[in-house]
């Protein structure tokens, strides 16, 4: 059997779990499905990250900011797939998705994965929209 060539970083890993987190909060009725996948995605990070586990307080700020980003896409688009159009930005949504993809390239690097060399973002122009990496 041929061994896989590509594998998601642990910033995607993370990614990820932080939507299975707000599909749990938002899907009671496949909170079953949902446990199971994020009890194996937790156990795939702690094989992935680097031994031994050097975590410090400025990774855990990209995973919250990762997390506070991806819960603003979640509810911008919950709207729009709800029909409310009022409050929804599409700029604003693809400013979080730009910095979204900006705390997975941190996480990546901190535990020496592989990072996206160009991220089309928009938040860059807006400096007051950007985290203060």
């Amino acid at each position: 059997m041929a061994e896989r060539k590509w594998n998601p970083t642990v910033g995607e890993m993370i990614d990820r779990l932080t939507i299975l987190e707000l599909k749990h909060l938002h899907n009671p009725p496949h909170r079953e499905v949902i446990i199971k996948e994020i009890e194996d995605l937790v156990d795939d990070i702690n094989v992935a990250l680097p031994k031994p586990n050097t975590i410090y307080a400025e990774f855990i700020r990209h995973v919250i900011i990762l997390s506070q980003y991806n819960t603003h896409i979640w509810n911008h688009e919950d709207n729009m797939r709800k029909g409310v159009a009022e409050g929804n930005d599409l700029m604003f949504t693809h400013q979080c998705n730009g910095v979204r993809c900006r705390a997975k390239d941190k996480i990546n690097h901190r535990v020496n994965n592989r990072t996206d060399p160009k991220v089309n973002a928009i938040a860059a122009e807006v400096p007051d929209f950007e985290p203060k990496w």
